[in-house]
């Protein structure tokens, strides 16, 4: 991909490869959305309104290839780069959107910015159902589980499970503030959660159990991870990428802000 003709303070938060296109990806910028195909970037600032008034959260693509980007101002849905807002005139929230998220069933699941999350049925017309128990909870994560059940974390309310129509809260042993916000969620190989939260702890769910994973000083600031098949562990931080074997032993892969 050539980078060179973007400008050397770009700072992109996801990747997003296409579906339809292998040899297309979309790179998320702050307030831009570039697109990579064919040895071009193509800037596509100009074709979001107050492109340089607004701050883009997310960029999920679903299965039918189409692009929901959620900004601090609304959320949009992109077919063939035609924009469709979801606003207040078509049932949906004001509330900047966060996350965005497809379950197995195809329904799209949105995470506000403190009025909970909202599913979008994809019906010939616009339905959407509010869970009144997520509530002034901002939604940063969303992740459906190997359980069928929708893992909905969040920034400072801590972690909770929506199973059917029920939002229950899942309790980390720590009740430190910085341990309720949750900044990463990721499946393990074994049906297992793993859920890092802003004080740099990583935690794991399963058996209906919550463990912390005890870890070298030398890993902080983590911002995610990824369990190998052999038992190891890669993280990323704000200090460059690490593996942590089995054995015990860090290695630093990359030293670079991850």
């Amino acid at each position: 991909i050539p980078l060179t003709p973007l400008h050397h303070n770009d700072h992109f938060s996801k990747i997003v490869f296409d579906v339809e296109n292998r040899n297309r990806i979309f790179l998320l910028g702050m307030n831009r959305l570039v697109v990579a195909e064919n040895n071009r970037l193509t800037d596509k600032a100009s074709w979001l309104p107050y492109p340089e008034n607004d701050y883009y959260e997310n960029l999920v693509q679903d299965r039918k290839g189409r692009l929901w980007l959620a900004t601090r101002r609304a959320l949009y849905q992109c077919v063939d780069f035609r924009l469709t807002p979801f606003n207040s005139a078509n049932g949906y929230t004001n509330s900047s959107t966060m996350a965005v998220f497809q379950d197995r069933e195809n329904n799209i699941w949105f995470g506000t910015n403190g009025l909970g999350v909202m599913r979008y049925a994809d019906q010939p017309f616009l339905n959407y159902d509010r869970f009144d128990a997520a509530n002034n909870a901002i939604i940063l994560y969303m992740m459906e589980g190997e359980d069928h059940r929708l893992y909905l974390g969040t920034d400072g309310s801590g972690l909770f499970v929506l199973d059917g129509d029920k939002i229950t809260p899942l309790q980390l042993p720590s009740a430190k503030p910085s341990e309720q916000r949750i900044v990463y969620l990721s499946k393990g190989l074994h049906h297992e959660i793993y859920i890092v939260t802003a004080g740099s702890r990583v935690w794991k769910y399963a058996d209906n159990r919550v463990t912390e994973l005890v870890l070298p000083h030398l890993i902080h600031c983590i911002s995610g991870i990824l369990p190998d098949a052999g038992g190891g562990y890669y993280f990323t931080g704000c200090e460059g990428c690490y593996y942590y074997s089995p054995d015990g032993k860090t290695t630093r892969i990359l030293d670079a802000y991850c």
